[in-house]
This record gives structure tokens, sequence and C-alpha cells, in this order.
């Protein structure tokens, strides 16, 4: 999974929809480890994930303490499971409209840089997807009431408002996915951490 090129752009998703600016926030320097990026400092003893036996219950895990038993997975997958940070970065996250997500979309942002924690892109690719979803379907519904089947999306804009809290959280995603130090510590990651060959 590569995230960079799996989260589908605002512009493919809404027939003429404007284009996204990135945000204008000065760079801070990297913190080190550079593996923070990711999760902080992983235990110098840490268990590759084909050998690794987590709870069953991710929610048991304090990924504080068990940095190792972190897995990037794709796209939003345990957004809401690792503890402590999880609920951490809730309460930043919001998309009631365009002005709080342009705020959620800037605070998380800020948490990334102190931390470059991949868990931090989670939730602000998590903004882009809930925002767009009630952009474009009435409501957010996603399903059909009668058949519970998903309904096709038609690309016209029902929240205007939601449209562009989508575009806020998607330059800050674009910025995030660019950044040359959370690659190469997601890759690195993967590798020493994971075990997986890429």
């Amino acid at each position: 999974m590569n995230p960079a090129t799996s989260s589908r752009s605002i512009s493919q998703s809404v027939r003429h929809s404007s284009s996204t600016t990135s945000p204008n926030i000065k760079r801070e320097p990297s913190p080190s480890p550079p593996l923070r990026s990711v999760s902080p400092e992983p235990s110098p003893h840490a268990t590759p994930l084909k050998t690794a036996v987590p709870p069953t219950d991710l929610r048991d895990i304090d990924y504080r303490q068990h940095p190792e038993l972190y897995r990037i997975l794709r796209g939003e997958m345990n957004v809401f499971k690792t503890q402590p940070y999880s609920n951490d970065l809730k309460g930043l996250w919001r998309y009631k409209d365009e002005p709080t997500a342009k705020k959620s979309a800037a605070d998380l942002w800020k948490r990334f840089e102190e931390y470059r924690m991949d868990i931090t892109r989670k939730f602000i690719q998590m903004g882009r997807t809930r925002s767009l979803r009630y952009a474009l379907r009435p409501g957010g519904r996603k399903y059909d009431k009668t058949t519970g089947q998903e309904m096709k999306r038609t690309g016209k804009v029902s929240d205007e408002g939601k449209l562009k809290g989508a575009q806020a959280f998607e330059g800050f995603l674009k910025r995030l996915e660019a950044d040359e130090v959370y690659v190469a510590a997601k890759a690195r990651w993967r590798k020493e951490v994971e075990g997986r060959k890429k």
C-alpha cells in the first residue's frame, strides 16, 4: 500500500471542483530519531509482524509502551485503535464546516510536525474522506436504507462547506505524503520493524 497514490484526489471525485492549494506553514526541523515519523522510537528487540503476538483486541495495546507493534496498514485502518495517540488526536479531528475543518487540519498538521507519526496521517486522511462523503452525499448517506447497497455518487455537490473542508484536509495530506522525512522513515519502519521487503 502506498498512501501517496491510494488517496483519490477531490478533483477526480467532484466535477468542476476548484483546485486545492497547500497551506503556507513554516516547516519545522524534523525530530530525532527519524523513525518517529511513524511512531516513537521502536524497541531494539522489535519483532516483525509475522512472529509478533499482539493482544486480540488492538485497543488493549499501549503503543507508547510497545511502539514496535504498530502497523501502517491500508488507508485509515485502526485509526481509533492506536492508543493513547488515537484519543489524543481525536479531539482535534473536526469537519462540521469549512472553518472547523481548516482549523482541524492545521492542528493535526502541527502534531505531525512535532512527531511525524503515521497515525496523524490517518486522521488527516479521514478528515478528507469524511468531509467529501458529506459533500457528495446528502446527509452523508452512503448506503440505501432499503437495499443496504452502496449508492453511486453523481458528482453533484450537496454541501459546499464540506467540499471546501475536504480541500483543506487534502492540502495538508498532499504535503504530508510529500514529506521526505516521513516517506523515508515509513519505508525504514516497514523494512526494519514490520519485516516487509517494500
